[in-house]
């Protein structure tokens, strides 16, 4: 899939567009540092690790992925990824958003 790249979020998430011209959500380490911030630049997909669609909740997603850890995700990654060979499933990406988002919660509370 092409990327453009639109703005980013911070260093590890920026916001960019796909061929269809909506907008996502990519993670990945470092890639608000190391892609092109051209607007309009093509997103390296080797720089890409997660991409969000964000249909009407586009200032949530942005604002989960602004505020909590990069190491969080990766975690949650892991746990979904464990999770799903366990139970033998693909879960969809909601679930990573409100489970990293819980976990921060829980995290920041204590």
């Amino acid at each position: 899939m092409i990327y453009r790249y639109i703005k980013t979020i911070n260093n590890n998430a920026i916001v960019a567009s796909d061929k269809n011209k909506h907008e996502v959500v990519i993670m990945g380490k470092a890639i608000g540092v190391k892609c092109n911030r051209i607007l309009g630049a093509r997103i390296d997909n080797e720089l890409i690790e997660r991409v969000f669609v964000s249909n009407n909740n586009q200032n949530y997603v942005e604002a989960i992925i602004e505020k909590i850890p990069y190491n969080m995700f990766k975690v949650v990654e892991l746990v979904i990824k464990q999770a799903e060979q366990d139970l033998n499933t693909k879960f969809k990406d909601a679930i990573y958003l409100a489970l990293v988002d819980h976990i921060y919660f829980s995290y920041k509370t204590h």
